[in-house]
């Protein structure tokens, strides 16, 4: 048997430590994940009590102060502004942020690296997230015919399980095609000059693009299936175990609810607010986007929910970018839901499409969740305030019928470059620096 050098000895003892070191950490998380779940959820938000919410293109921040949600939160909550999930979640790995808004695929990337960084609630749209720009002087009218194309791609955003569901759809593999890995802000720039062939952008940089000579994109009808519409808060696990961040957190989940709603009932003000006089857009164009998002509910985080997280882990995983199958179950913590629920019931909000069929079936309970119930127009003490729609407003209300939503201000492109600060809470994980933001923050 041949004799193992000193060096090699120490080599192998490394690696073993380490990977000691990372099961236990797994371990240690999912036995924080089941005390988090199992704790009661705190109400009481103490004084002085503070939040870092990780933004992304000044979004959420404009829509909670326009909405005048903001100045009702009962903690000191301030922004970070960044560039898509992989940033925020290494400022959630450095304690500096406490909770932020994402699609469905950071908190697949958060549970792959190890990091405690739950699920509280959920945003979903009937619209597709984006749509695939094809470079001027080629036509592209079928999945099939993006065989041998090069397409822009961003790991742990949005667009992968979008790409890798289109390939899906199409019956082709990564192989087949050439991705080019790109940061999601030179999306635009790279399907404009044509260094790509394809490159999956949203609104309103796909409207832009439509408007150049030439410019033309993959019909929309081959773009069923490929985007569940889902976007979640998502909250770093140390801050859920702490009782009064816990408490802050549950109150701006639910002062966020109806600051969502608010900018669905008077569109033209959240046009105004945020992408005219943040993001420098026409009027028009930001209408354009509005009306790109289709429905808008606050789904339940139930195994319905999970379930359709967990075709993304697995779309993921089929393409080999995870080491190993994860189970979604392990990104929620549901035990905001009753929160949520009664803040969608107080701001007049929908829980999702089978609102009236739960409510039919259940009866005067579901109401009580939630579920297909009208506004509640008596304000009572503490509870989430709800301002009447305006005129022009893209929802109606009918006494006795279900509602639906239309538009979104979820996720925003800018199409300009802007310097957004980072505070002073998040700057030693961040180093200090000043994000550079060009165009949409992805998620």
């Amino acid at each position: 048997m041949p004799r193992t050098s000193k060096s090699g000895q120490r080599i192998v003892s490394a690696v073993l430590l380490m990977l000691v070191a990372t099961l236990a950490g797994c371990a240690q998380n999912e036995a924080s994940l089941a005390s988090i779940s199992s704790d009661p959820l705190p109400t009481k938000v103490p004084s002085g009590t503070e939040l870092v919410f990780a933004d992304q293109n000044e979004e959420t921040q404009t829509l909670m102060r326009a909405s005048g949600q903001q100045e009702k939160l009962a903690s000191n909550t301030t922004y970070a502004n960044f560039l898509g999930g992989p940033e925020i979640l290494e400022a959630i790995r450095g304690d500096a942020v406490d909770l932020a808004y994402v699609g469905d695929t950071p908190p697949i990337q958060a549970q792959a690296s190890g990091e405690l960084v739950p699920i509280v609630a959920a945003l979903r749209t009937s619209a597709p997230d984006y749509q695939l720009a094809v470079r001027r002087g080629l036509d592209i009218n079928r999945l099939e015919q993006l065989k041998g194309r090069k397409i822009a791609f961003a790991e742990g955003t949005g667009r992968q399980p979008f790409v890798l569901r289109a390939l899906e759809k199409a019956g082709l593999t990564e192989q087949d095609v050439e991705l080019v890995p790109l940061d999601v802000e030179n999306f635009p720039d790279a399907i404009e000059t044509g260094q790509v062939d394809v490159a999956p952008l949203n609104e309103p940089h796909f409207t832009r693009y439509m408007g150049l000579s030439g410019a033309s994109a993959v019909p929309g009808d081959q773009l069923s299936g490929l985007s569940n519409g889902l976007h979640y808060l998502y909250v770093r696990g140390g801050a859920l175990a702490d009782d009064a961040k816990a408490a802050a957190i549950r109150d701006f989940v639910q002062r966020w609810v109806a600051a969502h709603q608010w900018s669905l009932d008077n569109p033209k003000q959240w046009v105004q607010a945020f992408h005219v006089d943040t993001q420098q857009l026409s009027a028009a164009e930001g209408m354009n986007v509005v009306k790109a998002q289709g429905e808008v509910t606050f789904p339940p985080l139930d195994r319905k929910l999970i379930a359709l997280q967990q075709e993304t882990v697995d779309v993921i995983y089929r393409s080999g970018a995870l080491p190993e199958k994860l189970d979604a179950r392990k990104e929620f913590v549901t035990k905001f839901d009753p929160a949520i629920a009664a803040a969608v019931d107080q701001a007049g909000a929908s829980r999702g499409h089978d609102d009236c069929l739960d409510a039919d079936k259940a009866g005067p309970a579901s109401a009580a969740t939630g579920y297909g119930r009208r506004q509640r127009r008596a304000s009572r003490s503490g509870a989430v305030a709800h301002q009447a729609p305006s005129a022009g407003s893209t929802r109606a209300r009918s006494r006795g019928t279900c509602v639906r939503t239309t538009g979104s201000p979820r996720r925003v492109a800018a199409g300009f470059q802007h310097r957004a600060v980072v505070p002073a809470a998040a700057r030693g994980a961040v180093d200090g620096r000043h994000h550079r933001l060009r165009a949409a923050g992805d998620r």
